[in-house]
């Protein structure tokens, strides 16, 4: 990616990119998305689904982090996709394992070559 293309998050002041990604329940890609580091996750999320819809139209269902929740939601109705924020448990404290988020967690770890 060139540099123009690159930005700075706002959370971690990180320069570079930010991977999105689609997968299946197994964590097999589906679909990347890449972006600057200053672009949110918000704005993200709408591309991302339509990439998906396009491309496996028999998707019906999505879970998706939290930080895509706000335009997603909407958008998935849009394309047929049954939205759902993975959250938290109410009350949980410290490290807290959330049950659809470890499957695409492992996929961004192989993708990157680390473990998270």
């Amino acid at each position: 990616m060139p540099r123009a293309e690159q930005g700075t998050g706002a959370g971690k002041l990180i320069t570079g990119r930010k991977r999105h990604l689609g997968c299946d329940t197994f964590g097999l890609l589906l679909t990347v998305l890449v972006t600057a580091a200053s672009d949110s996750d918000t704005a993200a999320g709408v591309p991302l689904l339509s990439r998906i819809a396009t491309a496996h139209p028999y998707i019906t269902k999505a879970w998706v982090n939290a930080g895509y929740r706000t335009t997603a939601i909407g958008h998935g109705a849009r394309l047929r996709i049954d939205v759902h924020p993975a959250q938290r448990p109410p009350g949980a404290r410290g490290f807290t394992i959330i049950p659809r988020r470890w499957t695409i967690e492992r996929s961004i770890g192989w993708l990157l070559f680390t473990s998270r």
